[in-house]
């Protein structure tokens, strides 16, 4: 932006190349989720159509959040479930901010390969919480002040005449 914070949205748009019906057969629910440090995405899929997929899911964020583990397959029994959650981490994005991810699912339905896209929000947590360590360090350093205000205060001090 123009502060020099590093942005990035992304966008996505479906394109059909047969006639393949673009309705999956399963429910996807991609969970939004408020990022305090390490998190999940949750990813859950339900089977509606009474058949066995295999789906191949990939999670899509921005540069600024990293996730190590983007793509599983996911073994669909008819009528089943199955959920996954995605490893993720704020690398570089500023707290409070939102942004759009999308859960990618891809499938073979009758022999043509489908894709079908899940979006949801990632909120940066926009509270920062003081780890025990720093918490510590200025506990520390405050009490180094203080003892070195008050030696300041005892320490003898040279009297001498002050002249008028």
């Amino acid at each position: 932006d123009i502060f020099g914070h590093p942005v990035s949205v992304l966008h996505t748009t479906e394109v059909f190349t047969s006639d393949v019906d673009p309705t999956p057969p399963f429910r996807a629910d991609l969970g939004s989720t408020e990022l305090r440090g390490p998190g999940k995405v949750p990813l859950t899929l339900t089977e509606t159509s009474g058949r066995a997929y295999t789906v191949n899911c990939r999670l899509i964020v921005p540069d600024e959040i990293e996730c190590e583990a983007a793509e599983v397959s996911l073994r669909l029994e008819p009528n089943g479930t199955a959920a996954h959650d995605f490893p993720v981490l704020n690398r570089m994005a500023l707290r409070g901010s939102h942004y759009r991810i999308y859960a990618i699912m891809d499938f073979v339905r009758d022999g043509r390969h489908v894709s079908v896209q899940k979006p949801a929000f990632l909120t940066i947590d926009p509270h920062r919480i003081m780890s025990n360590r720093t918490r510590y360090g200025w506990i520390g350093l405050a009490l180094v002040l203080l003892l070195a205000f008050v030696v300041a205060q005892r320490w003898p001090r040279e009297r001498g005449s002050v002249a008028l």
